[in-house]
């Protein structure tokens, strides 16, 4: 999995978003289910899910976990 952004904060939320991710006790998940309520995990977890939300722009954070969600999706399968 590789990280394509240049901007720092992008690269970032997208790395943040991928260590969450791998980890079970991370705020991505509660009782070892996934947890959304807040825009970067719901980005996130629509990427894992294939779906991009009308919201999720490209050049935001938002898109930044939605990536990290899509290529994240992609090495689990």
């Amino acid at each position: 999995m590789t990280n394509r952004f240049k901007n720092r904060d992008l690269r970032q939320m997208y790395d943040a978003c991928i260590t969450l991710a791998r980890d079970i006790n991370s705020e991505f998940y509660v009782n070892g289910t996934r947890r959304s309520g807040a825009s970067h995990r719901n980005a996130f977890w629509a990427g894992v899910d294939g779906m991009r939300p009308h919201w999720v722009q490209e050049g935001t954070l938002g898109y930044a976990a939605w990536r990290a969600g899509h290529d994240f999706g992609k090495e689990q399968s």
